[in-house]
Formats: C-alpha cells, sequence, structure tokens
C-alpha cells in the first residue's frame, strides 16, 4: 500500500480500533524465539464481515523509530 510509510504488517484481530490509534505489537520471530516489540499506529481497517471473507483486521504502521524494524522482520 503505497501510503504506509516505514513498513507495516496486517494484524488480525477482533479488537476495536480506529484510524490513527496508537499501538503496540508484540513480534515473536520463529526461527529464534527473539521477541520484539514493535510501536505504530493503526491505517486501515478490515471490518467483520468484509467483502469476499477477508480476515478482519487491522494496518499497522510502524513508528519512524523503527527504521530496523522491516529489516528484522524481513
Amino acid at each position: 500500500m503505497p501510503f504506509v510509510e516505514n513498513g507495516g504488517f496486517f494484524l488480525p484481530t477482533t479488537r476495536e480500533c480506529r484510524i490513527g490509534d496508537p499501538v503496540l505489537v508484540m513480534i515473536k520471530r520463529g526461527e529464534t524465539g527473539e521477541s520484539l516489540g514493535v510501536p505504530g499506529k493503526v491505517v486501515w481497517i478490515t471490518p467483520s464481515g468484509a467483502e469476499r471473507n477477508r480476515v478482519q483486521g487491522v494496518g499497522v504502521q510502524f513508528d519512524k523509530k523503527c527504521g530496523q524494524v522491516r529489516d528484522w522482520i524481513e
């Protein structure tokens, strides 16, 4: 998505969120078990019952301070 700066990801959730809400997501890397807290904000929402059976959740954009997070995840 071109409007997502600094990287981001989709987070399946049933939690109520609004665009712009700050979030802190804990990510655990499978191969090493290493965890990282990633601050960001909600930039889009896929509601329950969305078209084409899309999974309910939110798009999270990484905080500007998290420039290395994308590399860590990839």
